[in-house]
């Protein structure tokens, strides 16, 4: 695999030293086409070469010069170069100077604070939540709170590709032109146009909820085995295992904390309270245990907390009681 990954490194390298053969550039579109990954990571290879341009004036560095300095410091048999002759040098020479371009780039990021202008990168940081992230293609991603997003200010390539990390809702817009790549850790979420919910906030899975449209889910490495997922559908993604299992949706208040929605059928009394806690973002402790199995069917929409708690208050004879950011329910019975 790092031999696989050096030969693709002298390829862009080739490639943007405009050194590349037929064969090789052949060899380049190859791998571009085998993840979507490998295309974002050459055309952040590229965009870094296209940047250099920009600082010349500022920075203009003997490449020959450099060459010899790193050259000095790392031990090259007399053998291994005979026997690579023609073969590594230029490869070598041209990661070198990716080296100094990207010191380049360094010290152009306080002269010129070009960085900005070669990512085009944006990051939504959600201490408190629900907040809504309007994309520049028109779709829409909704992040709870203690979720990060970073995106373009604009989608030039030919994916459209967002980092997210935590908990949020995505309304992708439609173009199959253009497909919509979610990269989250080690997994990989692509769509032409749907709405599915993601939570990788949790430290050992991953879920995913297809509301409408499908989706493809696979792990960065894999992108052969991608797993679809359709409407109404869950996917969960063991970090320990690598496995991914397919259901139907367990719990249909996974909303909740965007909708302030909830609908409760028979359920658990402890299940409710996690649910009403997640939407409103509140902490209500049930004191007596013995009440956690008791059930309750009922129904929220956008109903003011105060209001919640005095359902809960009339139907299981709570006492509430409030203690600093604690809502504690005393007492009680099924």
């Amino acid at each position: 695999m790092e031999e696989k990954n050096l030969h693709i490194e002298d390829l862009i390298a080739r490639f943007l030293a405009g050194e590349a053969n037929h064969s090789e550039l052949q060899q380049l579109e190859k791998w571009k086409a085998e993840s979507s990954d490998n295309y974002l990571l050459f055309r952040d290879y590229k965009k870094l070469w296209d940047q250099s341009a920009k600082i010349k004036d500022i920075f203009e560095p003997d490449l020959n010069a450099e060459w010899n300095k790193l050259s000095s410091k790392i031990d090259f048999s007399e053998k291994y170069q005979n026997k690579n002759k023609g073969k590594f040098w230029t490869p070598v020479k041209i990661a070198a100077s990716f080296v100094v371009i990207a010191v380049a780039a360094f010290l152009a990021y306080y002269i010129l604070d070009i960085t900005k202008s070669q990512t085009n990168s944006k990051f939504a940081n959600v201490e408190k939540g629900p907040k809504e992230i309007l994309l520049a293609d028109g779709s829409k991603i909704t992040l709870n709170k203690n979720s990060i997003l970073e995106y373009p200010d604009k989608f030039d390539d030919d994916i459209r590709a967002v980092n997210l990390k935590g908990e949020a809702y995505l309304e992708i817009s439609k173009n199959p032109n253009k497909p919509f790549v979610v990269q989250s850790g080690d997994l990989r979420i692509q769509v032409l146009g749907t709405s599915f919910y993601v939570n990788s906030d949790e430290d050992e899975n991953f879920t995913l909820v297809v509301k409408e449209g499908q989706v493809s889910l696979y792990h960065k490495n894999d992108e052969k085995n991608k797993q679809l997922v359709g409407p109404n559908e869950m996917a969960f993604y063991n970090k320990k295992n690598g496995t991914i299992n397919l259901s139907n949706i367990e719990d249909d208040n996974y909303l909740a904390w965007k909708t302030k929605k909830m609908v409760f059928s028979d359920k658990k009394l402890s299940k409710v309270i996690k649910t009403i806690n997640k939407a409103y973002d509140c902490e209500i402790v049930i004191e007596n245990k013995n009440t956690n199995d008791c059930r309750l069917t009922t129904s929220f929409d956008n109903t003011p907390l105060e209001t919640v708690l005095n359902l809960l208050k009339a139907n299981f004879d709570f006492e509430i009681q409030k203690s600093g950011q604690k809502i504690i329910l005393k007492g009680g019975g099924c």
